[in-house]
């Protein structure tokens, strides 16, 4: 697709994976339903409906989209603000559809850069947290038998 000379923004449906590319201009995208696992310019990264990344011209990105994903995709000319990737707070007025691109595209631009959050693996959470209990249900239970069996209890732990 040749570089737009104005942007050109749709909702666009995912679902599963495409391999690295790159395009000769920027891309803003967040999604609307679903998430999308990103690696852009081999960094992992992804889209969801609180969080948006912006993807610089000529930066080659691959996905992974869930099953019907439906992210809302703005490709851009060069503009200042885009020639670096970074994740955004999805503002509340871009979800309201297409309307006001331009607006939409100021406030993305505006909106504050968040921190890569990192997906929970639960199952081993869970493992883990089962082991740190030392076989009690509840940290609640754990402690009742510190300071029954050792006379010990939370505020002497953090102490510790």
């Amino acid at each position: 697709m040749p570089a737009p000379t104005f942007a050109r923004c749709e909702i666009r449906s995912y679902s599963g994976e495409h391999m690295a590319h790159a395009h000769d201009y920027a891309q803003v995208m967040f999604a609307v339903q679903g998430r999308m696992e990103l690696e852009i310019g081999g960094q992992a990264s992804f889209a969801d409906t609180a969080c948006g990344v912006v993807i610089p011209a000529g930066m080659a990105h691959g996905f992974l989209a869930s099953a019907n994903a439906r992210m809302w995709v703005a490709d851009v000319p060069a503009h200042t603000g885009l020639e670096r990737m970074r994740r955004f707070a999805v503002p509340a007025r871009c979800h309201g559809g297409l309307d006001a691109v331009t607006d939409q595209l100021s406030a993305i631009l505006q909106a504050p850069k968040v921190l890569q959050r990192r997906s929970l693996r639960l199952q081993e959470l869970d493992q883990a947290l089962d082991a740190a209990l030392l076989g009690y249900r509840t940290a609640s239970a754990l402690a009742y038998a510190l300071r029954r069996d050792h006379q010990v209890g939370a505020k002497e732990l953090r102490q510790r």
